[in-house]
């Protein structure tokens, strides 16, 4: 609920207010209520009180000459619509049948769009280790947020190509290629001023295929070989 107050503020500049029911309310920020649960936006003629949990995101525009230099923010509990990048690192726990179980680190960069103020969506790419293989998938990117806490969890997936190769050739006649490349997963993200950090923990599979020249009277065969991975990583939303 917001009350509106009347006193005989004048509004120098207009900041914009975003209300979780989308209105939009223009004004003046003057400060926030020491239970830090309300602010007090001016307007013509009078003020309002907007209570935190009602508010989306604000956008500030700054008040010089005036006991409020525009410094001081709220911090919203929902990321605006807009552009972002992710940085990440990981590990893949897991193994092909034929080894022993490993971990390898993985590296992710993300870039994307934030629409409907929850919805997530954009490109990445990442470089993997496994056992015998290097790998470079490019994927599209989908998140969804659960929520707008501070704390939050949300969900994920991937899919795309990846680029594969040996780290050390086989046998000659075994030509490596790469192939689909699927993640799926959930996690938390932890506000840390204007950006996130990000926990997660994840499934990925990487197809790789691989072209066996078996001898001159049979030719050559095709075998895919799919590395499924349990992935867990830590990045910043930037």
């Amino acid at each position: 609920m917001i009350l509106l107050l009347c006193t005989g503020a004048m509004i120098q500049a207009q900041d914009k207010f975003y209300l979780r029911n989308g209105s939009l309310v223009k004004g003046r920020y003057i400060h926030k209520l020491s239970t830090d649960t309300t602010i007090h936006v001016a307007l013509e003629g009078g003020y309002i009180v907007i209570p935190q949990a009602t508010l989306a995101y604000a956008k500030f525009k700054r008040h010089y000459g005036t006991e409020d230099d525009g410094n001081e923010r709220v911090v919203p509990k929902v990321r605006p619509p807009g552009f972002y990048g992710a940085l990440s690192a990981g590990i893949n726990i897991g193994s092909h049948s034929t080894y022993y179980n490993t971990v390898k680190p993985f590296v992710e960069s993300l870039f994307g769009y934030r629409w409907d103020k929850v919805k997530n969506v954009g490109g990445g790419i990442s470089f993997d280790g496994y056992e015998r293989y290097y790998a470079v998938p490019m994927y599209v990117h989908y998140e969804y947020d659960i929520g707008y806490q501070n704390f939050h969890p949300y969900l994920y997936g991937n899919a795309g190509y990846g680029h594969v190769w040996e780290k050390h050739p086989s046998a000659e006649g075994v030509t490596v290629k790469g192939g689909r490349y699927l993640a799926i997963g959930f996690g938390y993200k932890i506000r840390a001023g204007n950006n996130d950090i990000r926990l997660s923990l994840g499934f990925k599979s990487q197809q790789a295929n691989l072209k066996v020249d078996e001898n001159l009277i049979w030719g050559f065969s095709s075998r895919k070989q799919n590395m499924n991975r349990v992935v867990a990583k830590v990045g910043f939303t930037f």
